[in-house]
């Protein structure tokens, strides 16, 4: 506990005498450089009429008296330790919350005349305690406003109340603003020890589910491959007994057969180190949490410090498998051009084949839909996105002037971006329609960022050749985002995050999906069952809408 404002107090006789006595004595309260001093003329009715700085002994102008006092108020950065006990969500969960921060007093005079000098009449110095108890007992009923209608599990996660909200909210408690521009949060803790020790056993249950899943799809993967072998092989066969083909083409076909073959290889080892990936994401989240709830949050974010690299290393060994994949994939377009060649040379021939499958680059199909339903993450969404607008040739496209360039391999080069930096982004599109813009967060959670409380779903109309911000008013705008003291920057944690928008002819967004959002509170998360009723309605209509996607690597 440290003190933070308080009068002159003379110790017996050393101002009963000379002139001379009173300044040399007050001198040390007067020009210590670590306080802020004044003479307060005391007013009839005990409070201050006047407020005098005094830096000097030289400027103090009288000696004090029952009328006139000396009072200092402490510069720099004060710590403060709030605490709102016995609060409850809206699922009858008893917790606390604890904010631990600095904050420096802006304005002196004002926290003086508002606040402090009658306490020091009355019953002495101001300590930290003294003013953490009153921003306490100010802000409790906003808060409880705030988080009544919530579960615990919204509020205790960081990105529906950032330390954004509590800077800004906590010096409006002040009432006056002498904390204005100068509160800083550094950890907000959210404790119940009955739902956190629920919590724990769920996620191990959850661990040991994830096991037995990336078992069972080991298993599943080695079937297939077995299986894929038996079929490659009878075409072998087929080929090599087919009396009707030139050697040329023969030898044309054997090739692409294994080259096939290689090609189906690199699939499954991307599938399998995607899916692995996929797992190994969740597994580290249930790890981080169970470590925070355990060990606390510094603890978890050491720990979050190693997943980052396991992850990142693992990223990079799919990205190392895309790449052979696309080689192979190279070989074989030139193998299927060989055997045309050699099939118009000999007209007659057979110019079908199962090598030949149509496939629609346009459309997300029924197979991830299915995917969605068994439970895979966002990785193969955003891919499919990814796909998609590749095939549209960039109708809708976006971008970030701000965004830089990071080598994470011997020849592979990233976006990247750092936390705490703004999320301001450009889109254009080619056509008319109406947007929905979707965020996959470093967290693994997809969130629904417009239509929101702020724009209907009906509201966020484009036009074709128009550059547009996000945020910005016709999305996301941050005049509403700024009243509400929300900011759109990215919080973290590091990771592969994707921001996605969607133009589509008519909205694809039910109103109820985020009918719950509040202005202080304005995106949705996706929930599964959401996401694949969306990508059902996305399946059915693929010539109505088009996607723009944009990847970065969030850094510290």
């Amino acid at each position: 506990m440290h003190i933070i404002a308080q009068r002159y107090e003379a110790s017996k006789g050393s101002i009963s005498g000379l002139f001379t006595s009173w300044r040399g004595a007050i001198r040390p309260f007067i020009e210590d450089n670590d306080w802020n001093c004044y003479l307060v003329r005391i007013a009839d009715d005990g409070k201050p009429e006047t407020l005098i700085p005094v830096t000097s002994i030289d400027d103090a102008p009288q000696r004090p008296d029952d009328r006139a006092i000396y009072v200092r108020v402490r510069k720099g950065l004060i710590a403060f330790h709030l605490t709102f006990a016995s609060l409850t969500s809206s699922d009858e969960i008893p917790y606390d919350v604890k904010v631990e921060g600095e904050y420096h007093i802006s304005d002196p005079e004002a926290f003086l005349r508002n606040f402090a000098f009658e306490r020091i009449l009355a019953t002495g110095p101001i300590s930290t305690s003294a003013v953490d108890s009153m921003l306490a007992t100010r802000g409790r009923p906003h808060l409880i406003d705030t988080v009544s209608t919530r579960t615990y599990e919204y509020v205790k996660d960081g990105d529906n109340l950032p330390t954004k909200w509590w800077s800004i909210n906590i010096p409006r408690w002040a009432e006056v603003a002498w904390l204005e521009d100068g509160c800083t949060i550094t950890q907000v803790l959210w404790e119940s020890p009955t739902e956190d020790r629920r919590r724990e056993m769920e996620i191990q249950r959850e661990q040991y589910e994830l096991q037995e899943k990336e078992a069972a799809e080991a298993h599943h993967r080695e079937v297939d491959r077995l299986q894929r072998e038996r079929e490659i092989e009878q075409k072998r066969l087929a080929i090599e007994n087919d009396r009707a083909i030139s050697e040329a083409e023969r030898e044309s076909k054997l090739r692409e057969i294994n080259t096939q073959e290689e090609m189906a290889i690199r699939e499954a080892e991307i599938e399998g180190e995607t899916r692995r990936l996929e797992l190994m994401e969740k597994n580290a989240r249930l790890e981080l949490e169970i470590t925070e709830l355990r060990e606390g949050k510094e603890a978890a974010t050491r720990l979050g410090e190693q997943y980052d690299e396991i992850l990142l290393s693992s990223r990079d060994a799919i990205r190392s498998l895309t790449n052979m994949r696309d080689e192979v994939g190279s070989m074989l377009d030139e193998c299927r051009t060989l055997i045309e060649t050699l099939k118009e040379s000999q007209p007659g021939l057979d110019q079908g084949g199962w090598w030949r499958t149509a496939v629609s680059a346009g459309k997300i199909g029924s197979r991830l839909t299915a995917d969605i339903e068994g439970g895979v993450g966002p990785a193969a969404l955003a891919q499919a996105f990814r796909e998609r607008q590749k095939a549209d040739c960039t109708v809708v496209s976006l971008r970030k002037t701000e965004l830089k360039s990071r080598a994470i391999g011997a020849s592979t080069n990233v976006s990247s971006l750092r936390i705490g930096a703004t999320l301001q982004f450009e889109m254009l599109s080619q056509r008319d329609g109406f947007a929905t813009i979707i965020n996959f967060g470093t967290s693994g959670k997809i969130w629904l960022h417009c239509p929101s409380a702020y724009i209907a779903a009906d509201q966020a109309v484009v036009r074709q050749g128009q550059i547009y911000a996000i945020p910005g008013e016709s999305m996301i705008p941050e005049s509403n985002l700024a009243e509400n003291g929300l900011a759109y920057i990215e919080y973290g944690p590091t990771g592969w995050e994707e921001l996605v928008v969607i133009v589509s002819d008519a909205p694809i967004i039910e109103s109820s999906t985020y009918f719950s959002t509040t202005p202080g509170m304005p995106f949705t998360e996706l929930t599964e069952s959401t996401i694949t009723a969306l990508v059902e309605r996305l399946s059915e209509s693929p010539e109505t809408w088009h996607v723009g996607i944009l990847s970065f690597l969030v850094e510290k």
